[in-house]
């Protein structure tokens, strides 16, 4: 054996149809061909290291030459590289023959695939990782004619079968290899004594047989039992979060371990918004049972976590892509969701709630926007005010868990429909002349002013405290620092405000106005000029 391959070429493998200029596989520069290199990335130093060709540093040199310059410099990489490639005999070159094929790969070679198929064959070689990375690389790129020396690698044992694992994840997507396949990792996830190396074969079956990988992965954790069973718990959160709520509720009545069965839930509401978890742990079925859970928990830890869940909550908001007829379609089966579940007292209220809906899914169809929005809108105050008087005792009563799922989900749907506008107000430190100048969907003033730090008074005859507001009405409020309150709702362009003899204190509507085309009835009952408060 002279020189490396001069003499050996197998041509017996099928190349799919791939352009010259098209990379066969990608490369990633490591830390380490940084390292090689002494951190200079330089042109010239990179070439200068290609020419000197020492095992090493020439062939991290080439690899980050090639990847941030291989447009450019491709022939000139190729042309030394090819030299290292056929120089030493083995076992001395296989490396360097392994990553001249490999970046001929990478550059659009066609001639790589060759190249690659001559390491895999040649039984000279007798180093198994490059032989398996270069099956891997061919794998990528849907050529599986390597089965064979994947089964003696995987039957050796030890660090090679780990690490032919994942390839052989990659055959599974070749028909005439699959059910060989899944029973071997099926096999090996079933009696693999330490649960941490089940997940190579897990992710392998996963690759070309998710259903199958989910089924088995349920089919585990529901046998299984302790730290185990949260294991596959979580690794099933990888593949199947849709049905992760169902396995909750399946597992939470069964475990004993207060603290597994803590793990078992979402660990916090505000998760959803970021993606990690489905939002069906925040729908109507799953608030429900985590309401009705804590009612029995023993333990006052999950009792206290479960219900600050609940208490915390909110309904995610849709996508900005989701259409408005979706949304308000969402809304309706979620009013009908939460009346099954008796959250909207009587029956009355449920038919108020459900015609809003209808009139507005109406408006909608026939292009009517505004008229949709309006009907949300009123849907929504409903909802809002009967939130509220149920907390002052009123019979008819909205729990606070269909109150948020209404509200927030009208909410979304007026902030994608028209009509509805935003104002915003400046007030001072200390004592500012207020009022409502829109259609809000909440008058109570803890909302309207959240940061005020003093109640809203009105003037009656003297000055009488007022937690709920109302149009066409000013008031005094204290604030501790300069604010801007940001009015949002329908905007009021006309309104009649009634008034007594004497002083009044009178709101504004939603556009500024001369005073001198506000009109009285009857004419001539206004005696003062018109102040404000500053």
């Amino acid at each position: 054996m002279k020189k490396m391959f001069k003499w050996l070429l197998l041509l017996s493998i099928i190349v799919p149809p791939i352009s010259s200029s098209q990379r066969l596989w990608e490369i990633t520069p490591q830390y380490v061909n940084y390292v090689a290199v002494r951190g200079d990335t330089s042109i010239s130093n990179l070439k200068q290291l290609v020419i000197e060709g020492k095992l090493g540093s020439a062939l991290d040199a080439a690899i980050l030459l090639a990847y941030n310059r291989g447009d450019t410099e491709k022939e000139f990489i190729l042309s030394h590289m090819r030299s290292w490639a056929y120089k030493d005999t083995f076992p001395l070159g296989i490396g360097k023959y392994f990553y001249y094929q490999y970046i001929r790969g990478y550059l659009g070679e066609q001639g790589a695939i060759s190249g690659m198929d001559t390491i895999i064959r040649y039984e000279g070689i007798r180093d198994r990782l490059t032989k398996l990375r270069a099956i891997e690389l061919l794998a990528g790129l849907g050529i599986y004619n390597y089965f064979n020396t994947l089964l003696i690698f995987y039957n050796s044992g030890g660090y090679i079968k780990e690490r032919t694992i994942p390839v052989m994840g990659m055959y599974g997507r070749d028909y005439r290899y699959r059910n060989e396949i899944r029973s071997m990792l099926e096999n090996y996830i079933r009696t693999e004594p330490e649960l941490w190396k089940r997940w190579n074969p897990v992710r392998a079956l996963a690759t070309f047989d998710k259903p199958y990988t989910i089924s088995l992965l349920d089919e585990l954790f529901r046998t299984s039992s302790g730290r185990e069973r949260e294991n596959y718990f979580q690794k099933l959160h990888e593949y199947d979060p849709e049905g992760q709520p169902e396995r909750t509720m399946w597992v939470v009545p069964l475990e004993s371990d207060e603290h597994l069965r803590l793990r078992f839930y979402p660990y916090d509401w505000d998760i959803f918004e970021s993606g990690m978890y489905s939002d069906r742990y925040i729908k109507p079925f799953f608030i429900k049972f985590a309401k009705e859970q804590a009612g029995s928990e023993t333990s006052d830890l999950v009792k206290y976590e479960v219900l600050r869940y609940v208490y915390h909550f909110k309904p995610k908001r849709p996508s900005p892509t989701e259409p408005v007829i979706t949304i308000l379609d969402t809304l309706i089966n979620t009013n009908h969701q939460v009346a099954t579940y008796n959250w909207l007292g009587d029956n009355t209220f449920v038919n108020e709630l459900g015609n809003h809906l209808t009139s507005a899914r109406n408006f909608l169809v026939v292009g009517d926007s505004l008229g949709c929005a309006k009907q949300i809108f009123a849907f929504q105050k409903k909802v809002n005010e009967e939130y509220r008087d149920s907390l002052d005792g009123d019979t008819r009563t909205i729990n606070r868990e269909g109150w948020k799922f209404l509200y927030y989900n009208a909410e979304y749907l007026l902030e994608r429909l028209p009509g509805i506008v935003t104002l915003p107000s400046s007030v001072n430190t200390g004592w500012n002349m207020i009022s409502v100048p829109v259609d809000a969907s909440s008058y109570i003033k803890s909302e309207l002013y959240p940061n005020s730090t003093s109640n809203a008074f009105m003037f009656y005859a003297g000055y009488v405290r007022k937690d709920t507001l109302e149009n066409g009405i000013g008031y005094w409020l204290k604030f501790g620092s300069s604010d801007t309150i940001k009015y949002k709702g329908f905007s009021i362009e006309i309104d009649t405000i009634d008034v007594v003899a004497g002083w009044n204190m009178l709101g504004s509507i939603s556009s500024p106005l001369d005073t001198s085309k506000i009109r009285s009835i009857p004419n001539g009952i206004i005696l003062s000029k018109f102040f404000g408060y500053n």
